[in-house]
């Protein structure tokens, strides 16, 4: 009565181990290394990577977010988009933390510049769409003022256009393998 079930698990498993490589789903990217990118994004869509930091050389500051977990109310003058994610808090204060770093004491970033910080799950992102100088102030309140809004590990973003501080740019933080800052543009 066995022997069906004992012989479909042999073919299951025969057929796994001889079916080679699974290939990445289409509109993912293969496993990038964690840690703080900087690319810029050219006309024909492609992103030239211009600058990398390992993870673990952006933590070692004392610098350190805060997540709200729950939503606060208060005006804003710049949009606010919450993205359908939920995030790992760990992953999040991971890739915050490192974007806060990296910006210390300020960065200027040229249009169609992209930096951003990936801790296994998810990224934390700058998109600029002008010159901009950017500091880690900007980025803390720009990322609260996403948790305020979303809720504290919530996916999303918030476009600055001569405000938050910035001339014109995106700052956000979403799952790692979503597009971002650019049509199709998943990180360098």
């Amino acid at each position: 009565m066995h022997l069906p079930t004992f012989s479909l698990a042999i073919f299951t498993v025969a057929t796994l181990i001889s079916a080679g490589p699974i290939e990445p789903l289409p509109g993912t990217t293969p496993e990038k290394a964690d840690g703080f990118y900087a690319s810029r994004f050219e006309d024909d869509g492609s992103a030239t990577l211009m600058e990398f930091i390992p993870l673990t050389d952006t933590m070692n500051n004392t610098t350190s977010s805060t997540i709200l977990d729950t939503r606060t109310i208060e005006a804003r003058s710049s949009a606010v988009t919450c993205e359908n994610a939920i995030l790992n808090r760990n992953d999040l204060i991971s890739a915050w933390n490192c974007l806060i770093w990296t910006m210390t004491p300020s960065k200027t970033m040229e249009k169609n510049y992209v930096y951003h910080c990936k801790s296994a799950s998810v990224v934390a992102y700058a998109c600029s769409y002008s010159k901009n100088t950017l500091n880690p102030v900007i980025i803390q309140t720009t990322l609260t003022t996403v948790s305020n809004t979303c809720g504290g590990v919530q996916a999303g973003y918030q476009r600055c256009k001569k405000d938050c501080g910035v001339t014109d740019m995106t700052i956000g933080r979403n799952y790692n393998g979503a597009a971002f800052c650019f049509k199709d543009f998943y990180g360098s």
